[in-house]
């Protein structure tokens, strides 16, 4: 029995390290600053139109407050809504921008892969990419790849939404959220006092 599981040990073999690259083309994502470990740090999906007009809306809901909307409140009232549009834009950016948890095991073959701890699960190649990839990993039709922890795709932010950035994901729609009771506060706090009764 422990020759057996020598033997299974040794047949798995690390993933190989890969020269610096700036920039490449995973599925229909295009990457930038390919780490030696072939990991992308910077990841911007086949949606980047949409992308591009969510980030210019939000750049226009930023300028308003700080135009129109700061200067009438208080410096303490100020600061946090800056903080909220902020942590918004920052967010987004984050999310638009980083490896959603893109599966790179390409094919079968054990050298192209690192195989994930017993813990993690089974192992199974996708039939439509031939990444080699764990439960919990599926292929997204858009961007032609396969993603970790997958939760969905979506088009605003230009990408998939998997392990790699569903955190900065749900802090943007907590961010967008706390804006929208912002702004109603602001309403009541400043609109409606100086309505003439």
């Amino acid at each position: 029995m422990a020759e057996a599981l020598e033997v299974e040990e040794q047949s798995y073999v690390p993933r190989q390290k890969v020269p610096f690259r700036c920039c490449g083309r995973l599925g229909n994502c295009f990457c930038a600053f390919i780490g030696s470990d072939g990991e992308p740090l910077i990841c911007i999906g086949p949606d980047w139109p949409f992308c591009l007009c969510l980030l210019s809306l939000l750049g226009t809901v930023s300028g308003c407050y700080l135009l129109l909307m700061a200067p009438l409140v208080s410096p303490s009232v100020q600061l946090l809504g800056a903080l909220v549009v902020t942590s918004a834009l920052g967010c987004y950016l984050t999310t638009a921008l980083k490896n959603p948890g893109i599966e790179l095991g390409r094919g079968l073959e054990l050298d192209s892969f690192t195989p994930p701890s017993p813990s993690k699960g089974k192992l199974k190649p996708c039939t439509h990419c031939g990444a080699t990839r764990q439960e919990g990993t599926y292929h997204c039709e858009d961007c032609n790849l396969c993603i970790r922890q997958y939760d969905h795709h979506c088009p605003l932010t230009g990408k998939c939404i998997g392990e790699g950035n569903i955190l900065f994901f749900y802090g943007f729609l907590t961010s967008v959220f706390l804006f929208f009771i912002y702004l109603v506060l602001w309403v009541v706090c400043v609109v409606n006092p100086n309505r003439e009764n």
